[in-house]
């Protein structure tokens, strides 16, 4: 359990480490820039990221009760309290 909870949390945050490339890597890159074009190419990359997590969770929100209103029950209790953890971490 605990090994696979840990594989989710790296999962979720290995896009956010790709987004945020490492500061000072000299002359070593694809496309040699200053720092300003830089900050503003994180800023994009976050912004899109936790746009597409935004809408991530509202599509599974509209699951969530459209499954509600279809069945008339909602979700296992574990995979709600997994959607809080995972929105709280997101936050």
């Amino acid at each position: 359990m605990l090994k696979t909870s840990s594989l989710n949390l790296a999962g979720m945050f290995a896009p956010r480490r790709r987004s945020v490339p490492t500061p000072g890597t000299g002359s070593c890159g694809s496309v040699l820039t200053t720092a300003d074009n830089r900050d503003v190419n994180i800023s994009n990359n976050m912004f899109v990221l936790l746009a597409v997590g935004a809408a991530g969770f509202v599509f599974l929100a509209v699951i969530s009760i459209v499954g509600r209103v279809k069945h008339g029950n909602w979700p296992p209790r574990l995979s709600l309290i997994g959607y809080a953890l995972t929105l709280a971490v997101w936050g």
